[in-house]
């Protein structure tokens, strides 16, 4: 059987930028953020808080089911840190005490903390823990393998989990800077990285932060389980009574690294500067974002010894063959400069063969309402959407974009002739670029109610990329692949669907398997049943079954 090759690319309208640029707050507003502080620790050489002097802090562990000083040297220690001159070191059995006071426990609040791990990660470990067990009163902060940052609130459990490769969101020997903000009235968590907000909660929860007399401690997870311990420096904790707005928390992560040396700036860029650490630098398909900033200020510029391939702004341009270029990233701050190089593989173009066929691809060329097919086979109906919609981006691709379609009604209905009748061995290629977290399906077939659909989701509510098939003929179960922290809100990439007809599917980013599933449906039997209202449809680009989403920007362009 004809292998089939269906291309819609989806490309970006991006709400979040990777590379921030800040601009203070006023005085006036930096003075009252700063007179809402309850805690600041900055461990010059002790744990004392700057802010109240008469907190009980102390660095302990437990012996025999006593609570007892830990040993300075052994179990803790104080090292080089990244605001002022020490920082504290937890060696993963000691935890610093806080003392039991209500103030660390605001109904409102934001938590800041520098975090450099001695070694890579392993298994939970706990940054703040401010209950008792882990479903009552109080909030917590940890981080696990799977999911770089796990914040709770209340008894519910109100939690907003962030899934991403820890090892790159919280690097070794990396100074990073994490913070998290709850506001009370709103329910509303965000989650940040650096100064840049990585997760914003629906704010749906109804729990609120209330404190229970409990013993505050930071790098464990309480009395009442005595382990998770964090083994990591720690450097200018900072806890604040109402929840910062964004500029807030660009302060406090300016704060940290205000005072380095321009030597220190340029190492430290260097050191965290991998642009393809998500991508198989074998196998680079599409453009690649190579920063022009450093995560400390530092200016990037780059040199590719294959302009014509990949270019110095991270353009590619595939050649016939697979090609390896060499990148440069020249990194200066001040007179200080550095230099670091990638050497990846550009694939060489796709040839399509009798077994491999292009049947239906979308340049987004609009004409008399529908999106047209340049193979000529069958155009799709937009709804809510124009030409007016289409716009050329720099590169001279044609761009559908959407904005703002909470409530979905902007969409491109997939024609039934785009798969063939019986025909469950065909590829899907989409390019796209999202800024948000939603449930927001960007490419979807059958989708009759939930009980049978193959969607795409490039970045679930809480976190996982997810390609999901159900069909109610076989068992009526989800199958999915479920990638944490996969894509990341505003990069351009490259997903390649891949159905057969022993029943698997693999799901490839940016010319890399990310994962396959098993699952034993069959795509006619689930488009057979149809689609739910508007029917006229195999399936949908841009439109999902469940509601809720609050905004879903993107676009459309041609491979």
């Amino acid at each position: 059987m004809k292998r089939k090759v269906l291309a819609v690319l989806l490309a970006a309208v991006t709400a979040l930028s990777s590379v921030p640029v800040y601009a203070s707050a006023p005085d006036g507003i930096r003075s009252q953020a700063e007179n809402n502080r309850v805690m600041q620790l900055e461990f010059e050489g002790d744990v004392s808080d700057s802010i109240a002097a008469e907190r009980q802090t102390c660095v302990k562990k437990w012996v025999n089911d006593e609570s007892v000083a830990a040993v300075m040297g052994t179990d803790y220690d104080f090292a080089e840190g990244i605001t002022g001159e020490k920082a504290l070191q937890l060696n993963g059995g000691a935890y610093l005490s806080l003392g039991t006071e209500a103030d660390l426990n605001p109904s409102s609040m934001t938590f800041s903390l520098w975090i450099n791990p001695q070694e890579k990660m392993e298994g939970e470990q706990i940054l703040a823990w401010n209950k008792n067990e882990w479903n009552q009163d109080g909030w917590y902060l940890s981080t696990k393998d799977d999911e770089s940052l796990i914040f709770s609130v209340g008894t519910r459990v109100f939690e907003v989990h962030l899934k991403d490769h820890r090892e790159t969101f919280i690097p070794a020997d990396t100074w990073t800077h994490i913070a998290v903000t709850f506001d009370n009235e709103t329910k509303q968590a965000v989650l940040y990285r650096n100064g840049v907000s990585q997760l914003v909660s629906t704010g749906i929860s109804e729990d609120v932060i209330k404190d229970s007399g409990v013993d505050k401690a930071l790098g464990y997870n309480g009395p009442a389980y005595k382990f998770s311990y964090l083994k990591a420096k720690l450097d200018h904790v900072v806890l604040q009574n109402e929840a910062a707005d964004a500029s807030e928390i660009a302060d406090l992560y300016q704060e940290g690294w205000e005072g380095l040396t321009d030597n220190q700036i340029v190492a430290m860029d260097k050191e965290a500067l991998n642009p393809f650490s998500s991508l198989d630098i074998s196998a680079i398909t599409s453009d690649v974002r190579l920063p022009i900033q450093g995560a400390k200020g530092s200016t990037i510029t780059w040199e590719s010894s294959k302009e014509d391939v990949m270019s110095a702004s991270g353009k590619v341009v595939r050649p016939d063959a697979d090609t390896e270029v060499t990148l440069t990233a020249v990194i200066v701050s001040g007179e200080a400069a550095r230099t670091k190089t990638f050497t990846v593989t550009v694939k060489g173009k796709s040839q399509l063969t009798k077994e491999k066929q292009l049947w239906v691809s979308y340049d987004m060329t609009v004409e008399d309402g529908v999106l047209k097919d340049s193979q000529g086979r069958c155009d799709a109906k937009l709804v809510g959407l124009s030409a007016s919609d289409v716009v050329t981006a720099e590169n001279g691709e044609r761009q559908l974009v959407f904005a703002d379609n909470a409530d979905r009604s902007k969409y491109v209905k997939l024609p039934q002739e785009m798969i063939e009748q019986g025909d469950e061995s065909f590829t899907v290629d989409m390019k796209f670029n999202t800024s948000q977290m939603a449930f927001a399906w960007v490419f979807n077939l059958g989708t009759k109610n939930t009980t049978d659909y193959v969607f795409l989701n490039p970045i679930r509510a809480w976190g996982p990329t997810v390609l999901a098939i159900k069909s109610s003929v076989v068992s009526g179960d989800e199958h999915v692949i479920d990638l944490g922290g996969a894509i990341q809100p505003g990069e351009d990439t490259v997903a390649t669907m891949v159905f057969d007809e022993d029943g698997t599917a693999q799901l490839y980013l940016n010319g890399k398997l990310a994962g396959s599933v098993n699952h034993g449906c069959k795509i006619t039997d689930i488009l057979e049943r149809g689609v739910t209202d508007p029917a006229d449809a195999i399936g949908y680009l841009g439109l999902s079954v469940y509601g809720g989403i609050r905004r879903y920007n993107f676009a459309f362009r041609c491979l």
